[in-house]
């Protein structure tokens, strides 16, 4: 098959390592199906082999900026970030690694098209040349939930105004939901800029819903992703305890990894200190790492799905537990109504009203014939919306 385009996507993340990397990996595999030669230029081997994927591992060293960064945190000096982060310093270290190596990567190979995965900001260092084109995908870096009221850092700052420089070079904006195009105009000021909506892709060969069903007797609720603020674990803290005191039947899962909370305390010993207090301990689960080729099962051994999140740009744990045929359990924030129909694949309610969301946990639990009539729709939804065959023309349009 001739080759159409050679592209180089950058992203730092890696496949089966957070959900930016699933779909890092999941578009390469759509654009080579295309027809496309992808060189993926990332920080380790992305564990993924096709004869049109060439890895360029680039390791992050220190540099300058970084050093002053981790002195400056170390130290507490204010004019040296004393708020930096260790992300922080990794973000500009491998930012700044990416600015020394890649125009040497793209002359070499004879790149046409840069594709940068928007995540931790991978181009803030790099000055673009002619001859080739620029895809950004806007896909929520962790600095955009300073707009959000999420974060406050004053390392932000200096972040955004690298990350605003860069976008006057980029010729072509794409983006997973039409919530998370309208957030990005308004962070950037791209009012004149056009941005496609192409949702993350589900792949359906790997997710889809079990043929057996679940015993009745038992029912299972599963959350999965990083079990921290913004991903509404306090919100679950609150909510499952009672729940699982309440219907015996009733068990809990997790998996992710834990987080700390602003007092020092692990998210998931609250957790399991409360259900310890309710006598439910021996009905909770927490895997702090799932290999992505199995989190299937892992949603297959569930009934219900809640993510009560504060902000997704689109949220691959939902579509991936809905294309399971999951009903799902949200919030209507960012792009989480445009991947869960509400009322028709899951319920949505606001962000941080417990009440409501236990009361529609509540309401899948104790109706069987609405979980299963939820659960169909959703897998239904995820295969018309989210599978690979659906998005590959998409991005076609967007990369030619």
């Amino acid at each position: 098959m001739r080759i159409k385009n050679k592209i180089a996507i950058v992203s730092s993340l890696m496949f089966g390592a957070t959900g930016v990397g699933i779909t890092t990996i999941n578009i390469a595999k759509i654009l080579i199906a295309n027809g496309h030669e992808i060189y993926f230029i990332t920080s380790m081997d992305p564990g993924y082999s096709s004869p049109n994927l060439h890895p360029v591992v680039i390791k992050p060293k220190k540099c300058l900026k970084s050093i002053q960064w981790s002195i400056g945190h170390r130290l507490h000096l204010p004019f040296l970030h004393k708020n930096a982060t260790a992300a922080d310093i990794d973000v500009i270290k491998f930012s700044a690694s990416v600015s020394k190596t890649l125009d040497q990567i793209i002359r070499d190979n004879n790149i046409e098209l840069l594709y940068f995965i928007e995540s931790y900001l991978e181009y803030i260092f790099f000055k673009p040349s002619p001859g080739y084109q620029i895809l950004l995908n806007l896909a929520c870096p962790r600095y955009m939930f300073q707009k959000l009221g999420i974060i406050n850092d004053p390392v932000n700052n200096y972040l955004f105004d690298k990350d605003s420089c860069f976008m006057k070079h980029v010729n072509k904006f794409s983006t997973p939901s039409k919530a998370m195009a309208a957030l990005a105009v308004d962070y950037y000021k791209l009012f004149d800029r056009k941005i496609k909506v192409i949702p993350n892709p589900v792949d359906i060969s790997v997710f889809f819903p079990k043929q057996t069903k679940i015993s009745q007797d038992s029912i299972g609720l599963c959350f999965s992703g990083r079990f921290s603020r913004e991903k509404g674990a306090d919100s679950i803290i609150e909510i499952i305890p009672p729940l699982m005191r309440e219907f015996k039947n009733l068990s809990f899962s997790v998996a992710g990894s834990d987080s700390i909370d602003s007092q020092g305390r692990s998210r998931i010993e609250r957790l399991k200190n409360l259900l310890s207090d309710s006598n439910c301990i021996d009905r909770f689960k927490w895997f702090p790492f799932i290999k992505y080729i199995e989190m299937p099962e892992f949603y297959h051994n569930h009934s219900i799905f809640i993510s009560p999140t504060m902000f997704e740009s689109f949220g691959n744990t939902l579509a991936e537990a809905q294309a399971c045929g999951l009903p799902v359990v949200s919030c209507k924030v960012g792009g989480v109504p445009e991947v869960v129909l509400d009322k028709t694949t899951g319920f949505l309610e606001d962000v941080s009203d417990n009440k409501a969301l236990s009361d529609r946990v509540r309401e899948l639990i104790t109706d069987g014939e609405l979980r299963e009539r939820m659960g169909a729709n959703a897998a239904s939804r995820a295969r018309d919306l989210f599978s690979f065959s659906t998005i590959a023309s998409k991005y076609e349009d967007l990369v030619s």
